[in-house]
């Protein structure tokens, strides 16, 4: 709740300074951004969406009206994590968290701080987050919930020992929360102490036999145990089961939800390597990290309905002008440097599978790509153009993007 604010004063009294929110300064500062947000909102005007750099400069714009205004300076440092402008950042943050403690209650000040860290952990700035959750210790009543949070911080930039001293503390404040137990478990598992792992998740399903969290925990606990896998990262990298999948052939759902768990761990185990590999910061493992998800989405929606397990690297090359051409056609804003990107990222994915042996032919991959990169590049530019008429409907435009497409494969196809 906002902080009341008496009005009149029937006694004589001194008159009692206004909120923030009652200036003149503040109501013009959340007339534009609040306007601004319902303007994005509504269908009609997608298409006029700020880019980045309107944003960044619209943010200061609305600070300029009224410096403590918190959703746009908070917003703003935001901007600069993005960017990779962590300092900058910083200021902004506590600048926002300030304006938050002078002007409101403790409530909004404790959900501000969470913001921030729901953020910082995103964009894997892992260390940044801890700060900050620090100081919501300080204030916050929910302290075995702060707690968990940094122990989840510190076990994945890889300090798991001092994540469960954090852990045992959150156990020792709150001992019938049951998410601390799955947590614990899966801490342990990262150790390798599948005894303690096991304890600890059979103690949180006994909290509570239903949750998704400990269900799916104690099943990878029986699977590790299962197939001898010590710890964690070789339950991510763990072989793929191929009679296992050959068995659901006629369970489709089954056996597609068994494809994308396997997916889903590929792509954690390349994000532990990205952020606890000091050759990449966390601005660039974020962005090679969303990369690769982004790009192995769209490989799996242009392969449907037939599932696409990500380390069949065999498929991406066998297939890779026409995969390239499924995500030129649906990425409407894709340029050369975010093509390179693509490719970049692509061939790290895949270099990280070989080295850890579940993939061969990276380096051919990367052979591909250098061959087909400037046609590639050339299909990029030619469809930006059309996307960028404004002789053109919408309508016309993807139709026109369609007979490139087509014509550009069927002429691949009468030259090969």
């Amino acid at each position: 709740m906002k902080k009341k604010v008496i009005r009149n004063n029937p006694d004589g009294m001194k008159p009692i300074k206004k909120s923030i929110e009652d200036t003149e300064a503040w109501q013009a500062a959340d007339f534009r951004y609040s306007s601004a947000l319902v303007h994005e909102m509504m269908p009609f005007f997608a298409q006029d969406k700020m880019t980045p750099v309107e944003r960044t400069a619209f943010l200061e714009e609305i600070i300029a009206l009224c410096e403590e205004y918190y959703p746009a300076v908070i917003e703003l440092g935001f901007r600069k994590i993005k960017e990779g402008e962590d300092e900058i950042a910083r200021c902004l943050l506590d600048k926002g968290l300030s304006s938050v403690k002078a002007h409101f209650d403790l409530d909004i000040l404790i959900q501000a701080y969470y913001k921030i860290g729901d953020f910082l952990e995103d964009h894997l700035r892992f260390h940044m987050a801890i700060e900050y959750y620090g100081q919501l210790l300080d204030i916050d009543e929910d302290k075995s919930g702060v707690l968990e949070r940094v122990a989840a911080c510190l076990a994945f930039i890889g300090d798991v020992d001092k994540a469960v001293d954090y852990m045992k503390k959150a156990m020792q404040l709150d001992p019938m929360n049951h998410r601390h137990y799955c947590n614990m478990g899966w801490l342990e598992m990262i150790r390798g102490n599948l005894d303690r792992a096991k304890q600890a998740l059979e103690k949180a399903l006994e909290l509570n036999p239903k949750d998704s969290f400990n269900l799916n925990n104690y099943k990878i606990y029986k699977e590790m145990i299962k197939r001898g896998l010590k710890d964690w990262e070789a339950y991510l990298l763990r072989d793929v089961d191929h009679e296992r999948l050959d068995q659901l052939i006629d369970d489709e759902e089954d056996q597609e939800k068994e494809i994308k768990r396997y997916n889903f761990s590929r792509i954690e185990a390349f994000k532990l390597f990205l952020i606890r590999n000091s050759r990449y910061n966390p601005m660039r493992a974020h962005n090679m990290l969303f990369r690769v998800d982004n790009t192995m989405d769209l490989i799996w929606d242009l392969q449907s309905p037939d599932p696409f397990l990500y380390e069949d690297i065999d498929t991406v090359c066998v297939l890779f002008l026409p995969i390239m051409d499924g995500i030129i056609l649906r990425t409407q804003d894709i340029d050369e440097e975010q093509l390179d990107d693509m490719f970049s990222v692509l061939v790290e994915f895949y270099k990280f599978l070989e080295d850890r042996g579940l993939v061969s032919g990276y380096k051919e991959l990367g052979d591909l790509i250098a061959k087909e990169r400037s046609e590639l590049i050339c299909k990029v530019n030619k469809f930006k153009e059309i996307r960028e008429s404004m002789e053109m409907s919408d309508d016309q435009k993807r139709r026109m993007l369609e007979k490139q497409f087509h014509e550009e494969r069927r002429d691949r196809h009468f030259e090969a």
